[in-house]
């Protein structure tokens, strides 16, 4: 069957677009790189350090503080002093090419220490190893009067100061090393940014063969982005960018995204081979390619849409368009697109591209692309594939790799041979470094952007070492759990949940971008609460809760296993293994009621009516309710991250076994002559009766315990009126 359907692919390619091309041209991921800055390199070591000898030194206070640097130049002022250093106080740097890190005093047995754990592949969450330079230098500290310093550190005299000033944040910790106070403070390197990347593709337009802009996923900026919205598509098509794919971001923003095509006709094309109209399959809602000639070659550029982006259709008001499965629908139309085109590129919003698109989406030559980790490899060539005798409909021959902080960028060459072709595919990435100055166009790294500010307000969450202190790991020293998506998320929906008076939170669990291993202050809450949304009120079943835990417990960070949903958490029901509401398992039968947000809520597609909840958005709700509760023991936050609720409330269950009303009204009837008829069935009189019974049980119950209260309540009235006499009055039952 499969060497049927190839042979006719090949059958309706024209004789003469078999004839391939010669020439080259070069592939560019032209996309978002946020600026990223990270003490990771000696921070763990750091924390691996501590955890090792106890006995040795204890980490009594953490900061993260913006900084700013010049070449080998630092200054940072540190609110609150550094103690009783001297205004020149001797210390040791150790500095990696990622991160610096500076210990004063310089206690030997603490820089060694450090350094060995460095060259430690347990000390890190992945296995890793770093050999910092280290040299001596004398600190600069100036106390102001209000108490703050002035820190300075040139920490390589030899280089000196640079051209021009960087921002970007520094960890510091305070220490007790062996019975002397010490500061260990680290700085992250400013990596990545729309600056560096500007640069970086100006110096490749300088030389080579011409440069085909593409991205696979990020042009529309979320809040944290230096460029929001639709302003992030404007500056990328500024760099260069021509076609991009369509992923769930883009779908997300799609009213933002339809003003762009309609003010920028000949801007960026947006592209999907598998986004189609429900009522019509075969016709796709973009173009499913573009043909481009540079470079000699005609190159035909194609894009699939990642099936979780149908989840946004609806509530992009595309909801007569689908998602159809990727390969089957890149299939049906690669014979198309090969007949037009001597390379295919093809662009994946993935972070991880399926084995099935690698090994089947044969007549595609370059995939783009996947997440690649750290820039790895000497600058330069990273990856060098090529194929002689290349055919048509081969597999694609490789896939290029998206590594964060670098422009990703690939030289496909062609030459033709006959019925076939010689192609080589040749890939670097530019690590977006110091080396690469910022470009004029765009702004610098604003640390405060990211919630990191020169403030001595008190944090709202404690350091994550005190929320969860280190624990033994196999195989390796024990390390402190880091607040990650999860455990702010499931925390702010339980916050949600109690504020509202609900019986659970359910949020999605947006990426926090931001980390630290200090205290989490409120400036940095409102970075990671950046997806403001309005909370709503509805009722959800028991079993319809069941099935949201346990599709939430699939999450494992990269959303797989749910269904094409995105990453989210449910807060207030418990930790896995003990989900109750009220101390009581989850009735399947029973309705609760749940705090969620509008947009989750129509992803999720929860049913029923939606009580918008007043006072603010969800940014403001979360934040008001952490400073509420500043200063709660870290077992509390930690609780709280774990998903139990904040406050243990019993249930108190009404059983109306019996309510009854009875009301009779008797009025007899008859005439004057038989006034002096003793008959008492003729002499009746008029009765009034009223009575009622009322018999509940209330109980309160909470985890194993339960307490019972029953009310019974019986009373009877009745009220005789014989002809010409007073009424008479009798309560035939009164019992409580």
């Amino acid at each position: 069957m499969l060497l049927l359907s190839l042979a006719a692919a090949l059958a309706v390619v024209p004789a003469q677009a078999q004839s391939v091309s010669s020439g080259a041209v070069r592939i560019a991921l032209i996309d978002y790189i946020a600026p990223h800055f990270s003490t990771e390199d000696l921070g763990e070591p750091l924390q691996s350090l501590l955890v090792l000898f106890p006995s040795s030194g204890t980490l009594q206070n953490t900061e993260t503080l913006p900084c700013y640097y010049s070449g080998s130049d630092y200054r940072f002022r540190v609110p609150g002093g550094l103690g009783d250093l001297p205004e020149q106080a001797p210390a040791a740097v150790l500095e990696t090419a990622a991160a610096v890190a500076i210990v004063t005093p310089p206690i030997p047995s603490l820089v060694s220490g450090l350094l060995q754990a460095g060259q430690e592949p347990a000390s890190y969450e992945s296995p890793w190893t770093v050999a910092p330079a280290t040299r001596s230098l004398d600190l600069s500290v100036v106390t102001s009067p209000s108490g703050e310093a002035l820190v300075t550190a040139l920490v390589d005299p030899s280089k000196g100061e640079g051209a021009r000033w960087h921002n970007t944040a520094a960890w510091l910790g305070r220490l007790r090393w062996e019975g002397q106070d010490a500061f260990v403070i680290m700085v992250g390197k400013d990596f990545g940014g729309l600056g560096r990347l500007s640069t970086a593709l100006q110096r490749e337009r300088g030389h080579g063969p011409p440069i085909i802009g593409v991205a696979h996923q990020g042009v529309v900026g979320d809040p944290l982005d230096e460029r929001k919205g639709t302003a992030l598509t404007e500056a990328l098509e500024r760099l260069g960018l021509a076609y991009a794919a369509v992923g769930p971001a883009e779908i997300f923003h799609w009213d933002d995204l339809a003003l762009y095509r309609s003010s920028h006709p000949a801007g960026v094309r947006l592209l999907s081979a598998n986004l189609v109209y429900s009522s019509a399959p075969a016709v796709s809602f973009l173009p499913d390619h573009a043909l481009v000639e540079a470079g000699g070659l005609k190159i035909a550029v194609t894009a699939v849409t990642s099936p979780d982006a149908g989840r946004y259709l609806a509530r992009a008001g595309l909801g007569g368009l689908t998602v159809l499965d990727p390969l089957p629908a890149l299939r049906e139309r690669l014979p198309g697109f090969r007949a037009q085109a001597d390379v295919v590129v093809l662009l994946v919003h993935a972070k991880q591209v399926s084995m099935d698109l690698r090994l089947w989406a044969r007549g595609v030559d370059l995939i783009l692309a996947e997440s690649g980790g750290e820039p790895a490899g000497p600058r330069g060539v990273d990856n060098d594939v090529q194929e002689r005798g290349r055919r048509r409909f081969e597999p694609p021959l490789t896939t290029l790799h998206d590594h964060p902080w670098a422009l990703d960028i690939a030289e496909v060459s062609v030459e033709r041979r006959g019925d076939a072709a010689d192609m080589r595919v040749r890939s670097r990435a530019v690590v977006l470094d110091d080396d690469v100055p910022v470009s004029d166009e765009f702004p610098e790294f604003e640390p405060e952007s990211y919630g990191i500010t020169f403030s001595t307000e008190a944090p709202l969450i404690p350091p994550r070492r005190a929320i969860f202190p280190p624990t033994a790991q196999a195989g390796g020293p024990a390390k402190s759990q880091a607040i990650g998506d999860r455990e702010f998320w499931t925390m702010a929906a339980g916050l949600l949940s109690e504020e509202t008076g609900s019986e659970a939170g359910l949020l999605r669990a947006w990426p926090l971008e931001v980390t630290t291993d200090a205290g989490v202050k409120e400036s940095l809450v409102r970075v990671w609460l950046r997806y403001d949304d309005q909370p709503v009120l509805l009722s959800l079943k028991g079993s319809q809760l069941k099935s949201l835990m346990a599709e939430s417990r699939a999450w494992n960070g990269l959303a797989s296993g749910l269904g094409g949903k995105p990453a989210f958490v449910v807060g207030g029901l418990g930790p896995a293994g003990a989900i109750t509401a009220h101390g009581l398992p989850l009735d399947p039968n029973e309705s609760y009621r749940v705090a969620t947000t509008q947009t989750l809520a129509d992803i999720l597609s929860l049913s029923g009516e939606r009580q918008p909840v007043p006072g603010g958005g969800l940014t403001q709700l979360v934040s008001a309710a952490l400073r509420k509760r500043q200063g709660s023991p870290p077992s509390a936050y930690r609780d709280w991250m774990e998903g139990r609720p904040l406050e243990e409330r019993g249930l108190w269950r009404i059983d109306f076994r019996d309510v009854s009303l009875n009301l009779q009204n008797t009025q007899v009837v008859r005439a004057d002559a038989f006034d002096s008829v003793p008959n008492p069935r003729i002499q009746g009189s008029n009765e009034l009766l009223i009575g009622g019974s009322l018999k509940t049980d209330a109980d309160y119950l909470l985890r194993d315990y339960k307490w019972g209260n029953t009310l019974e309540l019986d009373y009877a009235r009745s009220r005789l009126t014989p002809r010409s006499q007073p009424p008479i009055t009798n309560v035939t039952a009164n019992r409580l």
